[in-house]
């Protein structure tokens, strides 16, 4: 996992796409089989793709994607109207939880239970679109 300054944009962005490949073959072969898996996956795809915009700084160390988002806005990588685009990603993602949560699911065991297929495409869908509009984002032309 890259770490601190020396971190760049791609590494973070190379390591979310590895994560997103992985949650769609697990989601194309049987959502429902790899729950567990898939939302680790689509958190920590998320949580890289949001750090690859803090390259060149060290970013948050923390799961916690509302915190990575308040400090890339306090940090103006983010606008206020982006981080209320990317907030309802999030909350999908990661299901309102914390990480913890998520990591360790004796906390709430009917979690897992509860989550259909077509709520983890849509957790998939979601993390995908975390990742694409980081992509984006470092994509753009500065002017």
């Amino acid at each position: 996992m890259p770490t601190g300054s020396a971190a760049n944009c791609d590494d973070w962005l190379r390591i979310a796409r590895e994560q997103k490949d992985a949650y769609t073959k697990l989601a194309d072969d049987d959502p429902t089989k790899y729950k567990y898996s898939i939302g680790l996956l689509t958190w920590q795809c998320s949580e890289n793709s949001l750090k690859a915009l803090s390259a060149g700084h060290a970013p948050p160390h923390s799961h916690d994607l509302d915190k990575i988002m308040s400090h890339l806005r306090d940090n103006n990588i983010l606008t206020t109207p982006e981080v209320i685009e990317l907030g309802p990603y999030a909350s999908i993602v990661t299901g309102s939880r914390q990480y913890d949560d998520n990591k360790y699911p004796e906390k709430d065991p009917l979690y897992w239970e509860h989550l259909s297929k077509t709520s983890l495409i849509d957790i998939c869908q979601n993390a995908t679109n975390i990742l694409n509009f980081c992509h984006n984002k470092i994509n753009l032309p500065s002017h």
